[in-house]
């Protein structure tokens, strides 16, 4: 079994003039793994990228894919057309004069005709567009095109799949479908990708390790589990997922800490003062209290709901003034100005 990582990118630096993009970055993507670079629009995301696919050269730093050395220190050695890489778009780009079968054969000339035909009948049967295979892109819908279009990326047997962004002209239940089924056929057909989004359930929930780029800088590399429940910092924190943000003071003990819900529990040790205490909306529980909303005994009062259909957000005012958002299931939404209860379950994060 070869352990080489099929992509790793060490002390990558990259600057457009002034402007510094990519500063130190440093990422290794196992073979047959999704690792998903996941930070806001204009944080270096697609630099990276474009930097491994040979479309831009970085000012410093090494990138190597299936073992070989592609850029060293500011000098590009492997064009793009030989580094085994293919792309999988933001919006498919397939060539509309050719059929779905002449857009995933792109890619195979070096391939004798039926060796490339028994290719592409392989992937038309994983796509499930076997049907398809004589119609043009102008035909299918748009889940159907980035399925081609994550065909012809596969079509060449590539070291290493790169999608940016995918997904992004697609509406919000479709991206959903096309995203599982892209993900389920790149882990049936073992390959290895790198997945650029901003998107951060998408994310989590595609990959088996999160790279968070934000302001060129990498700063944490881990599983998706850890990365939302163990993030490195505050800004980590507050990126990867909703988060609440309240001022505490951790006790001699360094395990607990009182703040504006009470006494909690840290997640990992912290030193005794002042610090910014991290809750999850969905570690916070309220409950209804029959008290008047004005009395000492309530710990919070409801100053508005929103409803997602599945769950909502409910933000209660605490006796300290400060609203903290509290995700709840879609049949407890409480009215608006009615007092609660208010608990945090489960150990919390501390930074100071």
């Amino acid at each position: 079994m070869n352990d080489t990582p099929a992509l790793v990118v060490d002390s990558v630096s990259h600057s457009f003039g002034a402007l510094g993009v990519l500063e130190g970055v440093s990422l290794a993507v196992p073979r047959g793994s999704i690792t998903a670079v996941l930070g806001p629009s204009g944080g270096g995301k697609t630099t990276l990228l474009r930097a491994v696919a040979g479309f831009e050269t970085p000012s410093e730093g090494t990138v190597r894919i299936a073992g070989n050395v592609v850029v060293h220190d500011g000098r590009s050695l492997v064009p793009p057309e030989r580094r085994g890489v293919t792309i999988v778009p933001q919006e498919g780009a397939l060539f509309p004069h050719l059929s779905v079968f002449d857009n995933i054969a792109f890619g195979l000339k070096k391939r004798r005709g039926s060796d490339a035909e028994k290719r592409v009948r392989h992937l038309l049967d994983v796509i499930e567009l076997g049907d398809l295979a004589d119609a043009r892109p102008s035909s299918l819908s748009g889940g159907m095109q980035q399925r081609v279009a994550l065909a012809r990326a596969l079509a060449p047997s590539p070291a290493l799949v790169l999608l940016d962004e995918p997904f992004t002209a697609l509406d919000a239940t479709l991206r959903q479908t096309v995203r599982d089924e892209v993900v389920a056929t790149l882990r049936r057909e073992g390959e290895t990708a790198l997945w650029v989004t901003h998107d951060q359930q998408e994310a989590l929930s595609v990959a088996d390790q999160v790279a968070v780029l934000l302001d060129g800088r990498l700063v944490q590399v881990a599983d998706p589990v850890t990365l939302y429940r163990e993030p490195a910092t505050k800004q980590v924190a507050q990126f990867v997922g909703d988060a609440v943000v309240l001022r505490g003071t951790v006790d001699h003990d360094g395990v607990h800490a009182l703040c504006d819900t009470g006494r909690v529990t840290l997640s990992r040790p912290a030193v005794a003062g002042p610090t910014d205490i991290v809750i999850r909306p969905e570690q916070i529980e309220i409950s209804a209290n029959s008290v008047d909303p004005n009395s000492p005994s309530c710990d919070g009062v409801v100053c508005s709901t929103r409803f997602f259909g599945h769950d909502g957000i409910v933000d209660v005012r605490l006796a300290s003034g400060f609203v903290v958002s509290v995700r709840v299931h879609a049949t407890l939404l409480p009215a608006v100005g009615e007092c609660v209860d208010v608990r945090v379950n489960g150990p919390v994060l501390a930074f100071a």
